[in-house]
């Protein structure tokens, strides 16, 4: 209870001042009740109260009650990216709900190309800075607060930094979410044992201004290919293809000071599925042990986790929750089906062929924004991208536009785009 301090006819005002800050009352009640009793009012303003707990008298001296108010922040709002394999980049930032289609606006402004591969957000600031690779030159570009895309990585850059011979690509990158500004790509040959004849990392720390090479992942000939970098901190992981049909992975645990090898993978294009909440960890497809998804801890031997129906072989086809690491998504490749588990893959709940090809790591209001796969996806007219209600939802809902199958495709995303590319669909609330 508050001490009266310069108390003046206590006696009287005793009892209204006791009902009045009771401690049950809230202060609702409290400013309501002090409204109604203008003597009282005077004496004990609101704002008499001091920092030690002293209410003060302030008969006399013509103040006025000041209520501060808590105002609630505004609600957040859900912003979607989706990246084509064929029309380049579009963006919505006014979808509300599965009954009324959103507004899509294609931002490819500064880029050479439309055919996108790889595409992230920046996961420290994804409203105003996002990057993608375009297939055709292999370059890499950034967006920041709207402006043009603008290069940041090409093969040429590589192949000054490397000291290398000319003729590789950039395939792969990945905006690592522990380090701000910190993003890796991988670069190398292009084919069966062409030049440059080896495997190269690069990052930078500053979003694509510098950027520095890692200590050579492998120099020699059998380089056929490879696709996939992640990382978290100094946790590297990085899958390519120096045997004919072979998969390899790299991983390192220093950043990319030193590598060390495993033989994990039948087949070099297939993809890592990556959970930041346990970063020594990569979940991909193998045909070993009669295929199925296959987890590989740098602290442990490989192990299967899944068998058969579980194949994510392109970039964002898992998806982990941001903290129950139990807790995952899953797509097949080939059946576009939907799994899910809340304790890894020991059981499991599938949906049929809804024709999935990859989901936003982010949900949004509690909905999984999906890209589909337009020639399976079953929805009339063909959406690229689609909402699910909920993990058990098997008819997603498309949200690619009201004019997706109409030409010009009038605030929509065309069903002519050619697809959603590698980590395609990403969603975040802001």
């Amino acid at each position: 209870m508050p001490v009266l301090r310069n108390d003046k006819n206590i006696d009287t005002n005793r009892t209204e001042f006791v009902s009045l800050y009771a401690p049950t009352t809230t202060w609702g009640n409290i400013v309501s009740m002090n409204l109604q009793y203008p003597g009282l009012r005077a004496y004990w303003p609101m704002n008499s109260i001091d920092e030690n707990n002293n209410i003060y008298d302030m008969s006399g001296q013509g103040r006025v009650l000041n209520i501060k108010t808590t105002i609630p922040p505004p609600p957040l709002e859900a912003y979607i990216y989706v990246a084509t394999q064929a029309a380049g980049v579009f963006f919505t930032d006014d979808y509300a709900n599965i009954s009324t289609q959103p507004t899509w606006t294609a931002v490819n402004n500064g880029l050479s190309a439309l055919d996108c591969s790889h595409f992230h957000v920046d996961p420290f600031d994804p409203k105003n800075r996002q990057y993608v690779l375009i297939h055709t030159g292999t370059i890499l570009y950034r967006r920041v607060n709207g402006a043009a895309w603008e290069e940041i990585l090409t093969p040429a850059i590589c192949e000054g930094l490397i000291g290398c011979a000319e003729g590789g690509m950039i395939r792969g990158f990945w905006a690592d979410a522990s380090i701000p500004g910190r993003l890796w790509a991988s670069f190398g040959s292009p084919g069966f044992a062409e030049d440059p004849d080896g495997f190269w990392a690069l990052y930078t720390d500053d979003y694509g201004d510098n950027w520095t090479v890692a200590t050579p992942i492998y120099v020699g000939v059998w380089t056929y290919g490879f696709e996939w970098i992640v990382a978290y901190g100094d946790i590297v992981f990085h899958s390519n293809c120096r045997h004919p049909g072979s998969g390899q992975t790299d991983y390192s645990i220093d950043g990319g000071a030193n590598w060390s090898e495993e033989h994990l993978m039948g087949h070099f294009w297939d993809a890592f599925g990556y959970n930041i909440l346990t970063p020594e960890r990569i979940y991909y497809w193998s045909d070993d042990d009669g295929g199925g998804l296959h987890s590989f801890d740098y602290t442990r031997a490989p192990m299967i986790v899944s068998h058969n129906t579980l194949d994510p072989k392109r970039g964002g086809q898992m998806w982990f929750d941001p903290v129950d690491p139990l807790h995952q998504r899953c797509i097949s490749n080939i059946q576009h089906t939907f799994s899910y588990t809340t304790d890894e893959w020991t059981n499991k709940t599938t949906s049929g062929d809804i024709g999935i090809e990859c989901i936003s790591p982010v949900d949004i209001n509690g909905e999984i924004v999906i890209g589909t796969n337009i020639d399976h996806s079953g929805l009339t007219p063909h959406h690229v991208v689609a909402i699910m209600v909920d993990e058990n939802d098997g008819t997603p809902s498309g949200i690619a536009g009201s004019n997706c199958n109409v030409a010009p495709y009038t605030d929509s995303i065309p069903d002519t785009c050619g697809g959603v590319c590698q980590f395609g669909v990403q969603a975040f609330m802001e």
